[in-house]
């Protein structure tokens, strides 16, 4: 029906809200494209690629870029609404909920910050890279790290309520009927309960439907 042309390689999924396209792009740019037409509405240029996906909500438009910030653009005009400097590359996507902005960063920390006015609310520090998108799932918060480790945060305060072990995390989790999905460096595709008890109760189904569990953070 239509293409349009930018000015780089994309990386980057793009987020459809009424009539507007928003896409991410390694020519430093987050575009705005109409839907039906293909003719560009908008483009914002960051200081560097961009590989996160936009998320929409609240008529704003929520991203991460490698030149270490993320951006809140106003969604009709492109206008910055915001910014927030990591001090380090994102590659993660963010994930909006309840006037919160959640996503990670190479500075080893996943971030939570006010979707109105992007001061920080809390921060959660892991002990690698964090590219891996968070997903919400009720009042908890789950993501990946290269730290080997799954994590379920308390998405309103940013406290750990368990961590699982596994080689490395680059998938972003999935979270449906109470478990959590996500892929893995070793190979297997892993299930997991949202809300862990203890390690009896706390089953993990893998490729080879091994069972095996871990205790939650005490």
């Amino acid at each position: 029906m239509w293409e349009f042309e930018t000015k780089g390689p994309i990386a980057s999924t793009p987020a459809v809200s009424g009539s507007n396209v928003y896409v991410g792009c390694f020519d430093y740019r987050c575009y705005c494209i109409d839907a039906r037409s293909g003719v560009k509405v908008w483009e914002f240029k960051t200081g560097n690629m961009v590989a996160s996906s936009p998320a929409v909500a609240g008529g704003n438009v929520y991203f991460g870029s490698m030149d270490h910030k993320v951006y809140c653009l106003n969604g009709q005009t492109g206008a910055r609404v915001w910014e927030f400097d990591t001090d380090e590359r994102i590659l993660s996507s963010p994930a909006v909920h309840n006037n919160s902005v959640y996503i990670g960063s190479r500075n080893y920390k996943l971030y939570c910050l006010n979707a109105q006015t992007g001061s920080k609310v809390w921060e959660f520090k892991t002990d690698y890279y964090v590219v891996a998108s968070p997903v919400i799932n009720g009042d908890n918060l789950y993501f990946g790290s290269w730290d080997n480790r799954l994590y379920g945060l308390n998405a309103q305060t940013g406290v750990k309520l368990w961590e699982f072990k596994m080689l490395g995390s680059k998938s972003s989790p999935a979270v449906a009927a109470g478990n959590i999905f996500v892929g893995s460096d070793d190979h297997n595709v892993y299930c997991l309960k949202a809300t862990p008890g203890d390690a009896g109760t706390w089953p993990l189904f893998k490729g080879n439907a091994a069972r095996t569990g871990a205790v939650p953070a005490g």
